[in-house]
């Protein structure tokens, strides 16, 4: 039977596919002109690798203010590459986690290398397998995928250049001439290196600082940075026993050019499934009986070739088989407690023997615990393993808490739901299931944010007492406009510092498990599911003020659930006003230039400003109009010549610093000016209301909206209804029913009145 033409054309796709997936092997001349165009790639070692994957993938979503100068470098990121997308069970990973996660790969790479054990801890249900098991899983796709790829000597070995001869002193005698009926490929002995050694390492240790400056004369920059710590492996490290045996009787029996033309380069591949480059124990996993690994054909191949005392042992152990790789205890419990004890020397000395020969151990290890297994947590014997005081030196610990993000946690609910659930939910209703969820994860008091508020008793009307709520937002790098101006001064970079310090070490240790969460989740989707009415904060609620067994060891903390309604009003309040704020841009940017402008000019002078071209008579009462309409009537007479003189001290520094040091830098694009307009923003937004809300008509316009009593409004109550009604929708993805509940429940609720 013929093959059809399309199962002929996906066949040579896939063939073609395989053909480009060949292994590529390099002469060592070639792996060296790669790396002299790339040398911090040709050069990557575990650690250096393991940085790249991690900063790669972890992406700046929204960076700090660059004009903060009281910015820490805590970030937003983006991990969706790393966790979540293309994997069969996504983990997620919050702001927290995800800062840490970045200065954790970067401390790895800049400081001295070494080898330690990095312990994963976290309580159960908090996701640590399905973390490790996707950056192990992006781990191999990288380490395999082109242009990513890091380099292993592997031998090729031409009998032909070195005969039967077994005697160093009689090569030359000994050499056996090419038979024309000979295949070449019979002649050549294929020996890959079974501690995957960088080829580079094959040049001795004591030549290899001058062989480097050699090589790199013509790149100072590199041979600049070959001088840092995270490159001192380079010159220390020695490759295995095996290859330098290999490499000191090639060179005693042809010299040093004949030896490195069978040296190669070919690409390291990872397959955690074969243990190669990643390999995975679990608790329950059995050691093979015979420790020993070995190849009993190229083992036979070396005895021909070298004898007596140039003989070559080809053995090693598993440790080799993750050398430059990682080496993973998956819950330290059985035999994993035994394989957690054999660390101890290797840790220490970066050796393991086989039989009477030392094999190096340079891997990057990982243990992934719960806390009870810790050895503060314990009491018994096994604790001496990690508490030993050589294995603390060589520990680091990397804390998985429960997700702190409600945004995240609102995606570990998508994960086991494929229909859009979000659209039978109003807005921010959903956001605070979360928001209920977490609030069982945190601690009741961070000492150093109490430092730096102070009273919180300011908050009380749309902030929980614990200020829980606050600190949601700045454990996802957010710093909420309803914080008072006074607090966002005080919150400078230490402070900064000492509350993220504290979050990452004592915040998602215990509460409701990311497996009660969804099961709870579903519990309250299942019950009030309806395609006619949209899931209101009423029905959360309801829902949360009964008993629920997921929640029966952690509760909710007293007070926060009517702090979270109170939130909530504050939040659909600030969305109505947004919607129904109607301004003129282009007036309030104008009378914010000519305010800069004027701040600096003496007392009944007339100016033209130098900004808007409006010429201005200047007077206090010009400067206190345009402060009312920035920072608000009704204000003393105080803070309005407090306001003047911190804003002239500010703006002084701009048009030093800003407009003369950059020359094509506008007034408008400073943080300064943008910082006045949103105040002014907030002040006229803060009034919008006014006009309307005691006006029974306008609010009975609401309740009638979409039915045919609309019709009989006036005109202008019905321009501004629609004007509220489409803005809700477009700002803030309201659907047309959803943006007249919310306004119905903010007109019964009177939450105007409850911020006024």
């Amino acid at each position: 039977m013929r093959m059809s033409k399309h199962i002929k054309k996906a066949l040579d796709a896939f063939l073609d596919n395989m053909v480009k997936q060949k292994k590529t092997i390099l002469t060592f001349d070639e792996y060296l002109a790669m790396a002299t165009e790339n040398p911090r790639h040709i050069f990557r070692n575990h650690f250096r690798f393991f940085h790249d994957v991690i900063k790669e993938n972890i992406l700046p979503d929204e960076d700090e203010d660059k004009n903060d100068p009281e910015r820490i470098g805590f970030l937003r990121y983006d991990s969706s590459k790393l966790f979540e997308v293309d994997f069969d069970r996504p983990f997620f990973s919050d702001t927290l986690l995800n800062n840490k996660l970045v200065k954790a790969a970067e401390t790895m790479y800049n400081s001295a290398q070494q080898n330690k054990i990095y312990i994963i801890s976290g309580p159960p249900g908090s996701g640590k397998s399905a973390c490790i098991n996707n950056l192990l899983q992006k781990l191999e796709e990288e380490a395999n995928s082109k242009n990513k790829q890091r380099f292993e000597i592997l031998w090729k070995i031409d009998k032909r250049r070195l005969g039967k001869c077994v005697d160093k002193n009689n090569v030359i005698a000994c050499k056996m001439q090419e038979s024309s009926n000979t295949d070449p490929e019979d002649n050549i002995i294929e020996i890959p290196c079974p501690n995957h050694d960088l080829p580079i390492l094959i040049i001795p240790k004591q030549y290899r600082v001058k062989y480097l400056k050699t090589l790199f004369e013509n790149n100072k920059e590199f041979l600049t940075e070959l001088g840092k710590k995270n490159y001192e492996w380079l010159f220390n490290d020695r490759c295995c026993t095996i290859c330098e045996s290999i490499f000191w009787n090639l060179f005693d029996m042809l010299g040093l050019e004949a030896t490195l033309q069978m040296l190669y380069a070919q690409y390291y591949e990872f397959n955690r499934r074969l243990g190669k480059g990643i390999t995975v124990f679990n608790p329950d996993d059995t050691e093979p009986k015979n420790p020993i690994i070995s190849d009993a054909t190229i083992q036979a191949e070396l005895d021909k070739l070298f004898k007596g005392d140039y003989k070559v042992h080809y053995a090693y152990s598993k440790y080799a088989m993750v050398n430059y790789g990682f080496y993973i205890l998956m819950d330290i419990k059985k035999k994993n407690e035994n394989r957690l004890e054999e660390l101890h020397n290797i840790l220490s000395e970066g050796i393991h023997k086989i039989g009477f020969v030392e094999e190096k151990v340079n891997s990057i290890f990982i243990a992934v615990m719960n806390p009870e297994d810790l050895p503060a947590n314990k009491g018994n014997a096994k604790e001496s393993i990690l508490s030993g005081k050589s294995f603390q030196d060589r520990q680091e610990f990397i804390k998985i808490p429960y997700i702190l993000d409600p945004e995240k946690e609102i995606s570990t609910y998508r994960a086991t739901n494929e229909c859009d659930f979000g659209k039978y939910f109003l807005p921010r209703v959903l956001l605070n299931f979360a928001k209920i969820v977490i609030s069982t994860r945190m601690q009741k008091e961070i000492k150093s944010l109490n430092e730096w508020i102070g009273n919180t008793r300011k908050y009380l009307k749309y902030c929980d007492k614990d200020l829980m709520l606050l600190r949601m937002d700045l454990y996802k790098a957010t710093i909420p406009k309803w914080l008072l101006e006074e607090d966002k001064k005080k919150f400078n970079a230490s402070t900064r510092r000492k509350i993220i310090s504290e979050a990452m070490e004592a915040e998602g240790s215990e509460g409701c498990s990311g497996r009660d969460s969804v099961r709870l989740f579903y519990k309250f989707y299942s019950l009030h599911k309806e395609p006619e009415k949209l899931i209101d904060m009423s029905m959360l609620i309801a829902f949360f003020k009964g008993k629920h067994e997921e929640l029966a060891k952690t509760p909710i903390p007293d007070g926060f659930l009517d702090s979270l309604v109170k939130m909530y009003n504050y939040s659909v309040l600030q969305e109505i006003k947004e919607s129904l704020f109607y301004y003129n841009e282009w007036q309030i940017s104008r009378d914010v230039q000519n305010y800069l402008f004027a701040i600096f000019e003496d007392e009944g002078a007339e100016k033209i400003c130098s900004y808007t071209g409006d010429k201005l008579k200047i007077t206090d009462d010009l400067l206190a109009e345009m402060e009312n309409k920035i920072i608000g009537k009704n204000i003393a007479h105080e803070q309005h010549n407090n306001f003047r003189k911190n804003t002239a001290k500010r703006l002084s520094i701009v048009l030093a610093e800003e407009i003369v040091g950059q020359k094509d830098k506008k007034i408008t694009d400073t943080a300064l000016y943008k910082e006045l307009q949103d105040s002014y923003f907030n002040a006229l937004k803060e009034k919008v209301l006014e006009p309307f809300w005691d006006n029974k008509s306008f609010r009975m316009a609401i309740k009638d909206y979409g039915k045919k009593d609309f019709n009989t409004y006036d005109e202008r109550i019905k321009t501004n209804v629609n004007y509220l009604m489409k803005n809700l929708q477009k700002k803030f993805n309201y659907s047309e029913n959803g943006a007249q509940e919310i306004c119905i429940y903010a007109i019964d609720e009177n939450i105007i009145e409850q911020f006024s």
